[in-house]
């Protein structure tokens, strides 16, 4: 045998077509294997696919309302007696105030009685002690602190508690919170679909959620949430 034929004779011929059945079956258990993005709704003939995804936005605003917020105390001898002196103080801040806010913007509520057990009047009969929280609400934020130094310069029976600030009139701001929210919506359908945004068509339904949360002397939170669908030709 001359060299080199051995080695020929030992090449067999590959079954090809075992080989093309092997990958054809890999090929189809990926197929089934594999899921679209959540969300992500693969087109069919002749319709448009469908992703759906959420946004969210904060737009920041400055308060237009506060309410400040104060533990007003009356004593007395007996319940009577501490009523009258709490409703004493009420009147006397209400007066005071009359020049910052309307009298209806002045609230009592939470109203409550006790009875001291180690303290006593000057002649040793028991002390009643009425409290209440005074809240004052002011449609013009920048006067809580003349608000504050009128009520606290009332003497003792006077707690300051703290001031709230929020937005009421938000129409515009809570417009251009949606606007982002959806925008963000977008960006984040365009990538679960591997497409440009500007493909993307928002479809009718959509949901949207608009916050307005506490905030500060300075600004309030405005939020937005939108969960949208979008349309498009793959």
């Amino acid at each position: 045998m001359a060299p080199g034929r051995e080695w020929r004779a030992a090449l067999k011929p590959y079954p090809f077509g075992i080989l093309a059945v092997f990958l054809a079956t890999v090929a189809f258990a990926l197929l089934l294997t594999a899921r679209p993005p959540a969300g992500l709704v693969p087109a069919e003939r002749g319709t448009a696919a469908r992703v759906t995804a959420t946004g969210e936005a904060v737009v920041w605003a400055p308060p237009d309302v506060a309410e400040v917020t104060f533990r007003v105390r009356g004593q007395g001898a007996d319940v009577a007696a501490a009523e009258s002196d709490l409703q004493v103080t009420v009147t006397r801040i209400a007066e005071e105030l009359r020049h910052l806010v309307p009298r209806e913007s002045v609230r009592v509520t939470g109203r409550g009685i006790r009875r001291e057990t180690d303290v006593a009047t000057p002649d040793g009969s028991a002390l009643f002690v009425s409290t209440a929280t005074l809240q004052v609400r002011l449609s013009d934020p920048d006067r809580v602190d003349a608000v504050v130094a009128t009520v606290m310069g009332l003497g003792a029976r006077c707690e300051y508690e703290g001031a709230v600030y929020r937005r009421e009139g938000f129409h515009r701001e809570e417009r251009t919170a949606v606007e982002r929210a959806l925008a963000a919506a977008r960006e984040r359908a365009a990538m679960l679909a591997g497409v440009d945004p500007d493909r993307l068509e928002a479809m009718p339904e959509a949901e949207v959620e608009v916050t307005v949360e506490e905030g500060t002397a300075d600004r309030v939170p405005i939020r937005a949430r939108v969960r949208a669908t979008f349309a498009y030709r793959p």
